[in-house]
């Protein structure tokens, strides 16, 4: 081999090795291109993201950020239970037990929550507390509604869900809304809707 030829391949492989190093907008996402939920991860991240999908990973890439479009109730009990059972999720186990943020788009379970018994939906609230303490918590940004099942709603409900970018604040039929909080989601421009 020449030498020019020799320097052209070391110089070409430097330059992808710093161009793979930089994680300043590089995002995982665990899940396969065109996957369900795939266009509102990247409708979201924007256009000056460099995405790389679960299954483009090389092994010691570097990112800014790790996002999962969605996870499950299955995968959610899983992950809870500290296993993991199909391929994407198995590689976000083993990046939570390396330490590594991961945040999720939204959690199966969440689609039930007026219509779910109670203790279920309890149940699953706990296991998105427990994987938040394992580091995976829900993106709040993009939750523009908010569900809550209080009996009474106040003023300081409707300025949490304002504060989490809520638009719409979801409350049971039967729930009880004050007049501070009615004056309050018309300021802030929160819709109430009882369902």
């Amino acid at each position: 081999m020449e030498t020019n030829e020799l320097v052209k391949l070391i110089v070409k492989e430097v330059i992808e090795k710093l161009g793979t190093s930089s994680n300043e907008n590089r995002v995982l996402i665990y899940a396969k291109k065109g996957c369900s939920g795939a266009d509102q991860v990247l409708k979201y991240l924007g256009d000056k993201t460099s995405i790389v999908w679960a299954e483009d990973k090389k092994e010691d890439e570097v990112f800014k950020r790790r996002i999962i479009p969605f996870i499950t109730c299955n995968q959610m009990a899983d992950l809870a239970a500290g296993k993991a059972v199909d391929p994407v999720m198995r590689n976000v186990l083993k990046d939570l037990l390396y330490g590594n943020k991961i945040e999720v788009f939204q959690f199966e379970y969440c689609r039930y929550k007026e219509t779910a018994a109670e203790e279920l939906v309890r149940l699953y609230e706990s296991y998105e507390e427990k994987l938040a303490l394992y580091g995976l918590t829900v993106i709040e940004e993009i939750n523009e509604t908010i569900c809550i099942r209080k009996v009474l709603v106040s003023e300081k409900d409707i300025i949490t869900a304002n504060e989490n970018g809520a638009r719409v604040l979801k409350v049971p039929a039967t729930a009880i809304i004050t007049p501070l909080a009615v004056e309050c989601a018309r300021d802030l421009n929160v819709e109430l809707l009882k369902k």
